[in-house]
């Protein structure tokens, strides 16, 4: 049993803890502490970003209800962030596992990471409060987000240690407070950094209850009402324009950035199905949308704005011809009969006397002088109808089925 363990502050990395214990305990060497804390071991997997067996190991030997495993891995651990983009049921049971010492396996890990090299990451601001504060300073568990550049709090530059060694991680502690710290605190931050970081960081820090919904991709939704969706037959997804999305997307963010987060421009529509767990991709995509982490997670559909048009033209009144609606959506007519069979609507410009082919065999002419010309005109700019034609035909009908009225009411 360990006799000392310190109670982790807000935020501070598992890793962090364990560096603090070093320091409490008053061991000169680092096998010592290992030894301590993991029995019959000279080295553990102690700088993990991610849960493993080190939580378990530790809990085991402090009294009952000192740290709970759940606390620790979904607040000094990466584990929310990676586990972001995960169906409820399956994230449920990699923090049932975690909680046994298990360390799962999942994709998200991914190499833009590169752990081999990766050193941990530190905020001066964020240091100079927890001093203040605490009485020293620690590191932070949202710091170790690969993808994150800045302090999400201070929208300041994180900082490395030179000095630290990547493969000496696993066996040595590093306590920020023992470190010799950089005061810079702020550096010409590109604005789009600033969002990603924000949403970043809302990725670790939210509860884990907020989960993805199976069949519907919010992000991809938002991206296609900005008019990067493609309307395809037989298809229950949003599909988008991934070609020319991922060259804007390169235009805002950078080349370098696109190919290092998303590589292949088939990750777009595989984003769109869920079909990818990187929180980095999301993030980039959502930043790009201006889309909010609640709407992203929300349990209910974002709107179609190809469905919301078209109910309002079908409710307006305004007597629209197909080309009309063709032009008013910017859709061929082929995808117009695609979007009325997805939403389950009748050809409404049909209903209004929009075609020709359908006003009949029978025709009459007649001769207007020049005022009632004009006047006629302007009742036609009014009626929003297109062709003349069909204005005049409303007008007749309407004062027959007027006249029809008055006659039944006398009878």
């Amino acid at each position: 049993m360990l006799t000392y363990f310190p109670m982790p502050y807000p935020g501070e990395w598992w890793y962090s803890v364990l560096c603090r214990y070093h320091v409490r305990s008053g061991n000169i060497k680092q096998q010592t502490t290992i030894r301590e804390l993991f029995p019959g071991r000279i080295t553990a997997a102690i700088s993990s970003i991610f849960p493993n067996s080190t939580i378990r190991q530790v809990i085991e030997q402090l009294p009952s209800d000192w740290l709970l495993p759940e606390a620790v891995i979904t607040q000094n651990t990466l584990f929310p962030y990676y586990t972001r983009f995960f169906l409820a049921e399956k994230k449920t049971a990699l923090l049932e596992k975690a909680c046994l010492g298990e360390t799962p396996t999942i994709t998200s890990l991914r190499r833009s990471a590169n752990l081999s090299k990766w050193r941990p990451r530190y905020c001066p601001q964020c240091a100079e409060e927890d001093r203040a504060i605490y009485g020293e300073a620690y590191w932070h568990i949202e710091h170790q987000i690969p993808f994150l550049k800045i302090c999400p709090n201070h929208k300041c530059s994180l900082y490395v240690l030179e000095e630290i060694q990547p493969s000496h991680l696993g066996y040595t502690f590093y306590p920020l407070e023992a470190q010799v710290l950089c005061l810079d605190k702020c550096k010409d931050i590109p604005l789009w950094q600033r969002t990603v970081a924000s949403i970043l960081w809302e990725y670790e820090t939210l509860p884990l209850k907020p989960a993805i919904a199976e069949n519907h991709n919010h992000i991809a939704a938002c991206l296609s009402n900005m008019g990067y969706g493609v309307i395809q037959n037989h298809s229950p997804n949003v599909i988008l324009d991934a070609k020319r999305l991922y060259q804007d997307m390169a235009d805002y963010y950078s080349p370098e950035v696109m190919e290092d987060i998303f590589g292949d421009v088939c990750i777009i529509n595989r984003a769109c199905k869920w079909g990818t767990a990187s929180p980095e991709r999301y993030a980039l995509l959502q930043s790009f949308a201006g889309v909010s982490s609640e709407t992203v997670f929300s349990d209910r559909p974002v709107s179609d704005h190809y469905a919301d048009e078209l109910k309002v033209l079908q409710c307006s009144g305004t007597h629209l011809t197909k080309k009309q609606v063709l032009e008013q959506l910017s859709v061929t007519p082929s995808q117009l009969n695609i979007l009325l069979k997805k939403y389950h609507l009748e050809p409404f410009w049909r209903q209004m006397g929009g075609e020709c082919a359908e006003l009949g065999r029978h025709r009459f002419s007649f001769a207007l002088n020049d005022e009632e010309f004009a006047r006629f005109k302007q009742a036609l700019r009014k009626s929003g109808y297109r062709y003349d034609s069909h204005f005049i035909r409303q007008c007749v009908m309407a004062y027959i089925d007027a006249n029809q009225k008055e006659g039944s009411g006398d009878n």
